[in-house]
């Protein structure tokens, strides 16, 4: 009997930034939109030949936990004075945010 294990493991983040300014003399004012996508998932792919029987074909998820899709967002403030570095502060809304968990936790067998 032989048998072949692969396991495929991959992630992936994409990050978009924005900013809308107005650059004066002395200051740079604006508003900078930052918005990310994260995945990371694996699965194992096992596959046994049965003595010229056949094959049997086994595809598992063996990472204790996947990130299907993560998606965060900021809105920040930044300032830029005349010879001095950019200062960015986060905004606080009122609002409350929409949460999901977008997880799979791996399958325990007894």
């Amino acid at each position: 009997m032989k048998v072949l294990i692969v396991f495929f493991g991959f992630s992936a983040s994409v990050e978009v930034v924005g900013q809308l300014s107005v650059d004066g003399y002395a200051v740079e004012a604006g508003l900078k939109l930052a918005g990310t996508l994260h995945t990371a998932t694996g699965t194992e792919i096992s596959i046994k030949l049965l003595d010229g029987q056949g094959f049997d074909l086994n595809i598992g998820l063996p990472v204790k936990e996947s990130d299907i899709l993560t998606v965060t967002t900021e809105v920040l403030v930044s300032v830029r004075e005349r010879g001095q570095a950019q200062t960015a502060t986060a905004l606080e809304f009122q609002v409350p945010r929409l949460v999901r968990l977008n997880t799979l936790s791996a399958i325990s067998q007894p």
